[in-house]
């Protein structure tokens, strides 16, 4: 199955690790067709629906889901939902659409009074807008 990923479990990340556990392989810088907004929780972002920007990350296949799913907390904390997401080749010629899961947070109300953080600098680049 196909996973999109947009912070801590990209290459070169602290959670990376667990990707690796789950067996991933990487696909290629990935974005999301859709449009959401990112929240910091203090060291890592969540993804939310109904944003203004689309989100830059990386797309990997894993045969072994159930290492990303603890990790995410899915489903009490991250939701994990299918999304949409359109990847670049190696080359960076030519875009492909693909369905991939993607973890994201179900309610951001639930959480206080967040601000989403819409400049790339203050997710010290571990999110990039597209």
């Amino acid at each position: 199955m196909n996973v999109f990923v947009y912070g801590t479990l990209k290459e070169g990340f602290g959670n990376f690790g667990t990707m690796k556990g789950a067996e991933g392989e990487f696909m290629g810088y990935a974005w999301t067709e859709d449009r959401f907004d990112l929240f910091s929780f203090g060291g890592f972002p969540g993804m939310i629906e109904g944003g203004e920007r689309k989100v830059l990350g990386e797309l990997f296949r894993v045969r072994n889901i159930e290492p990303l799913d603890r990790l995410e907390g899915h489903p009490s904390f991250y939701t994990r939902k299918e999304i949409p997401v359109q990847v670049e080749d190696a080359k960076g010629e030519n875009r492909v659409k693909h369905t991939a899961w993607a973890y994201m947070i179900p309610d951001s109300t639930r959480y206080g009074d967040l601000s989403p953080h819409l400049e790339r600098s203050q997710l010290l680049n571990s999110v990039r807008w597209v």
